[in-house]
């Protein structure tokens, strides 16, 4: 079972254009795969964690997957370059969650997770690409409390020192999450590879 965790219907637009779901207390279903929308972290808490916790008892084998748009520091990334996370860091750069790799050959990156989106960071320091998102902190945190392994692959949507608006993110959001849906089918392939 893959468990894909998107947090905006945005992001997951070309994921319910393409496949046929049907509503679960889960999220939705379609074959082997649960679509969650995880949104911010007060609903990932109440409402998300439970339908994962049930997929844990109910299935041998999960695959949490953190499909998304992140900002880039410092311009380092060109916009639309997908990148796998491979360290979780919160806002204060104090703690961070090693995740697991997507097995995918994408540059891998840190991500900072910061509560609003027009907070200025330290970018100076970064030597590395380094992207920025509003959830995957909170994510990585609950889903190691459940020791589930978590996996995170985000597309550059723009750069942070801009402060994009939300909506300007939702206009351009098709191409994206169609970009989201192709690694979702890579790393599907690479599960099925494995088997």
């Amino acid at each position: 079972m893959i468990v894909l965790l998107i947090a905006h219907k945005a992001e997951a637009q070309c994921f319910f254009r393409r496949m046929t779901f049907r509503k679960e207390t889960c999220g939705y279903l379609s074959g082997d795969t649960c679509l969650v929308i995880t949104g911010n972290k007060d609903r990932l808490s109440r409402h998300i964690l439970p339908g994962i916790k049930k997929l844990k008892q109910d299935f041998k084998e999960i695959h949490l997957l953190n499909l998304g748009f992140a900002a880039v520091l410092n311009r380092r990334l060109p916009l639309d370059t997908p990148v796998q996370v491979d360290l979780s860091v919160n806002e204060s750069g104090e703690t961070a969650i090693p995740l697991t790799s997507a097995g995918l050959n994408l540059p891998a990156v840190r991500c900072i997770t910061v509560a609003d989106s027009r907070r200025p960071l330290d970018s100076a320091k970064e030597e590395l690409p380094v992207v920025v998102d509003m959830e995957l902190f909170q994510l990585a945190g609950e889903t190691r409390r459940l020791a589930l392994p978590l996996s995170s692959v985000k597309i550059v949507s723009d750069f942070y020192e801009q402060h994009v608006p939300a909506r300007v993110l939702i206009e351009k959001a098709a191409p994206l999450s169609c970009q989201l849906y192709d690694i979702y089918q890579s790393f599907q392939e690479k599960l099925n590879d494995l088997v």
